[in-house]
């Protein structure tokens, strides 16, 4: 087997934690090069999680395409594993049209980005389902290599182009929609929406769409659903998102040059909205200039992961940096590139099997490292319940007994 190269290094700011999420010895490896953006990388496992099963999926948003790669071989060179074609700016129409087909192949050759980003699995279904750059909304690749539109609009105008989701309690799916497939960003002609929002899709939503295109044939294949809700809209530069292991929390990163920074929006898992009482343009998490050194860093919020303890892997300045729920960073995977992605993945072999890979999109590059954790757990299929609201009988009594146990201690 041809070794692969290796890149940058790990940057132990706090040993002692992250000694327990990077091994010391662990180095990053080139497993891909040849890209022109790589970014939304997505472990697509075997239902039994086996040790050599599973492959990895990632974008390129500049060549409209979605490679393939796994376990087996030295260092892949793009080209030799296409996925998919046209991911995220389709110009070949179903019904062959040469007329249409030449028109929108023009538009797609146009764009700056016209391919797929972001990537995830529906649950219960284990589809891929991608923001479309160049489409400009969010589809479900089905079993058929038919698309289905999810989201296409917000109120009725024609979204920016998603960028990154994810999928949260129910199967509900939430994007973000900054316009960096446009052309001309906040100021292209196309652009009909003046916010760049946070959206969710619920499941319900989702369902009834697929039933209303059933009925509907092909002359509704172009429209996403119209129960499309904003969950945050006060962010100049929405990308990355990701929740926390409970999804009580849904972290945002906001690439936006003026004031690059993460924040944090308290969520209700049992609503699948923003919490009660929750600030409506969420609260501030973490500035990114701080970790800049000075401008000799380079890279904004994008893409980012949550762990199973709760610890955030995001691109940023450097690299991908590594938060503590409180903020706190404990490392930097230093890449020396602008970086797009992460995802957990496979198994480590070499180490016992006992951690995952943690697999990078670092601009032409595709990397991964073996990582001591794993991924937060996937989102449950059925909502939480709601907690059953206290009677006035039940407060009460409560208070009656702490204040009979506060005389007590007060006297005692």
């Amino acid at each position: 087997m041809n070794r692969r190269p290796s890149l940058g290094s790990v940057e132990r700011v706090k040993p002692a934690a992250i000694d327990t999420l990077i091994a010391p010895d662990a180095c990053l490896e080139v497993i891909a090069e040849g890209n022109l953006w790589a970014e939304g990388p997505l472990w697509v496992t075997d239902k039994d999680d086996s040790v050599d099963g599973g492959f990895l999926l990632w974008s390129d948003v500049k060549k409209n395409r979605i490679y393939r790669w796994e376990e087996g071989g030295g260092l892949f060179t793009i080209g030799k594993s296409v996925y998919l074609e046209e991911s995220g700016c389709r110009f070949s129409p179903a019904d062959n049209s040469s007329s249409s087909s030449v028109r929108d192949a023009a538009r797609c050759a146009a764009l700056r980005e016209p391919g797929s980003n972001g990537l995830a699995l529906e649950p219960g279904t284990g589809l891929v389902v991608m923001c479309m750059h160049g489409g400009r909304r969010v589809a479900r690749l089905e079993t058929n290599g038919t698309f289905t539109p999810l989201a296409t609009h917000y109120k009725g105008r024609k979204l920016n182009s998603p960028n990154d989701l994810v999928f949260g309690p129910g199967g509900d799916l939430y994007f973000t929609d900054p316009p960096y497939g446009l052309n001309g960003i906040d100021g292209d002609s196309e652009r009909e929406l003046a916010i760049s929002g946070v959206y969710r899709l619920s499941a319900a939503a989702m369902q009834k769409q697929q039933q209303l295109l059933q009925g509907q044939g092909m002359e509704g294949e172009e429209r996403g659903s119209e129960e499309v809700e904003l969950v945050l809209g006060g962010l100049k530069r929405p990308n990355g998102l990701a929740f926390s292991p409970d999804f009580k929390k849904l972290y945002v990163g906001n690439s936006g040059a003026e004031n690059p920074h993460w924040v944090v929006v308290d969520m209700d898992p049992t609503t699948g909205l923003r919490a009660e009482g929750g600030r409506e343009g969420g609260e501030v998490f973490a500035l990114a200039g701080q970790f800049q050194e000075e401008g000799k860093r380079v890279g904004s919020p994008d893409g980012m992961k949550v762990d199973e303890k709760g610890n955030l892997w995001t691109t940023g300045p450097g690299g991908v940096l590594i938060l503590t729920p409180s903020g706190e960073r404990v490392g930097t995977i230093l890449t020396g590139k602008k970086t797009g992605n992460v995802a957990f993945g496979g198994v480590e072999k070499e180490k016992g099997g006992r951690g995952r890979f943690l697999y990078v999109c670092a601009d032409d590059v595709v990397a991964r490292i073996p990582v001591l954790v794993g991924p937060a757990p996937a989102p449950p299929l059925a909502r939480p319940a709601a907690a059953a609201a206290t009677s006035s009988v039940e407060e009460k009594e409560k208070g009656e007994c702490a204040e009979a146990n506060g005389k007590v201690t007060a006297g005692g």
